[in-house]
């Protein structure tokens, strides 16, 4: 395939609803998570079209940016950045980004991360995998610090490939790497769906219960 796209293959919560808005306000079509018309969930196509052979973005290749691959319920938990090296393969010319941050600080949003439709996060990551909290924020480090390891082997010395620090890097880094195929509007960069939002979210939620 010779499309280009671009592909966060950050895990979640490090940054992945402020890049998708970086490009969709830069007039790059994104996509986020899941397809909201329709729903369509980008973690559960990638798996189920990895299981029946078919290309990873089978249904879902109309946009040109990716982020979120994740989806996690009490039952299961996908995470299509796992495949990136499948990506790769499929989609060899496209523009690869490592979102990171401070491990300790992704800990504390995964598990502080609030859905108004699918409540606390780590509620149903612990029913998922059946562990205590502690040993889920365990695994979660070491599940972090793998996944880099394995992108940075896979990726080392290309030229499409970025490591993105969503706390320290300046987005002009993003604009730069994809400048040949796309215009990036660096100023559109800002920070989303942080721990602050969601927990406000989270208080309303609760006092509209009561």
């Amino acid at each position: 395939m010779s499309e280009k796209k671009i592909f966060f293959i950050g895990l979640n919560k490090t940054g992945t609803t402020s890049l998708h808005h970086l490009l969709s306000a830069s007039g790059v079509s994104s996509v986020h998570w899941k397809i909201p018309a329709r729903p369509v969930f980008l973690g559960k196509t990638i798996y189920r079209n990895f299981s029946a052979g078919l290309p990873l973005l089978h249904g879902i290749d109309q946009f040109v940016g990716y982020s979120e691959f994740t989806f996690t319920s009490n039952e299961i938990h996908l995470d299509g950045t796992r495949l990136f090296k499948s990506l790769y393969e499929e989609y060899p010319t496209s523009y690869f980004i490592l979102n990171t941050r401070d491990k300790d600080r992704w800990i504390a949003s995964r598990a502080n991360h609030f859905s108004d439709t699918y409540g606390m996060y780590i509620d149903r990551f612990k029913k998922c995998v059946n562990l205590s909290e502690e040993a889920v924020k365990d695994l979660w480090a070491k599940q972090y610090d793998e996944h880099l390891v394995n992108v940075r082997d896979f990726f080392s010395g290309s030229p499409n490939f970025l490591e993105f620090n969503i706390e320290t890097d300046p987005a002009e880094n993003i604009a730069n790497l994809v400048a040949a195929d796309f215009k990036i509007d660096s100023s559109k960069w800002s920070k989303r769906n942080t721990g602050k939002s969601l927990a406000k979210r989270r208080e309303k939620k609760n006092l509209d219960q009561q």
